[in-house]
């Protein structure tokens, strides 16, 4: 598969009229930011029936020196993968002593061999949802795991959540929003917002 550049949220402060803005949208959903690296996870249809391939980059297109954990190749494993796939995610594990050997995915990019371009973040959420066991999808920080979303309450969700270490903020996205993704660099797009901690040089 060819290397996709993920998109960039736009940075916003929680004191910004766009944020409460954001919360009263029904078009918006908000989940948490992460302490860790930007990963595209590269899928190849198996060598063998049951066993994948998988990459690991992240979002400079440069490949991540990271060996998976057994535990966290067998949930992989779990997913009803279908052909040559790329999901969109966070990998924690380099950046907190007290995250090691998860990953958080927020979103596909490719499934089947197929470019997700047309299709909304909604119905992108849909597909991995319908193919990710039920375990990744309830309670939170397991070794693979699919992000959480709360369709309102944000300042309440960032005032709990930073409390954690390892949790940097919120992103914030549009639901009917189309896929817009580089082919040389990481581009800004219009239907994602982050906030973040004050004073904390952080890269998305």
């Amino acid at each position: 598969m060819r290397y996709i550049y993920p998109p960039k949220p736009i940075l916003i402060s929680i004191d910004q009229p766009l944020f409460k803005e954001l919360d009263a949208d029904p078009d918006v959903v908000g989940e948490l930011k992460y302490n860790g690296t930007r990963l595209g996870l590269y899928v190849y249809e198996p060598i063998r029936p049951t066993v994948q391939r998988f990459e690991f980059w992240g979002r400079e297109k440069q490949r991540l020196t990271y060996s998976p954990s057994e535990k966290v190749i067998e949930c992989l494993n779990q997913i009803q993968w279908e052909g040559n796939c790329l999901v969109d995610g966070e990998l924690l594990h380099f950046k907190s002593k007290q995250t090691k050997n998860m990953i958080v995915i927020w979103d596909v990019f490719v499934w089947n061999d197929e470019f997700l371009g047309k299709q909304t973040f909604a119905e992108r959420r849909k597909l991995l949802e319908s193919v990710m066991p039920v375990s990744f999808q309830t309670g939170e920080f397991k070794d693979v795991f699919l992000s959480r979303q709360w369709s309102t309450g944000f300042k309440a969700v960032y005032d709990e959540y930073t409390k954690i270490a390892w949790i940097e903020g919120l992103v914030m996205k549009k639901l009917s929003a189309k896929l817009i993704v580089g082919t040389t660099s990481c581009p800004d797009v219009p239907y994602m917002w982050k906030v973040r901690k004050a004073n904390k040089n952080y890269r998305f």
